[in-house]
């Protein structure tokens, strides 16, 4: 499912901005724990990337298309530097409806990467991508 190309440096897209991110991440779930709402996490996330010199904005809206067209919108956790969409999750463990929503998310926007973040029991992350060239091929 996942629509990973690396770059010519055979790294990741962005994985610069998405090892910061994920560096956040941790530094977050290690002050607080588990069982806050996610609006706490993402608040105490937006905080920490501006610590770290990450430009971040919550409850972005971001545009939905179909077959090139714009079809509505939905809004994002957290968009980090323009580039990374980000989806908070506070459930005790992962499902595969959550990673599904980031990669069909991914799929219909200008985003090429996303990340899930999980504060859960234990700290759970997952990256997503799907790159616009594929998306331009999709009609």
């Amino acid at each position: 499912m996942d629509n990973s190309e690396k770059t010519d440096n055979n790294q990741y897209l962005h994985s610069d901005i998405t090892g910061k991110i994920l560096k956040c991440f941790y530094q977050v779930f290690n002050h607080t724990g588990y069982g806050f709402n996610k609006d706490i996490y993402i608040k105490s996330l937006h905080l920490e990337f501006q610590k770290n010199g990450l430009k971040s904005e919550i409850s972005k809206n971001v545009e939905i298309f179909y077959q090139m067209k714009d079809v509505g919108n939905f809004s994002a956790d957290i968009v980090v530097q323009d580039t990374i969409l980000i989806k908070v999750g506070t459930s005790e463990n992962l499902s595969q409806t959550d990673e599904l929503v980031l990669y069909n998310h991914l799929k219909t926007c200008i985003f090429e990467v996303g990340l899930l973040l999980n504060f859960g029991i234990t700290p759970l992350q997952r990256r997503k991508m799907f790159s616009n060239f594929n998306k331009s091929n999709m009609t």
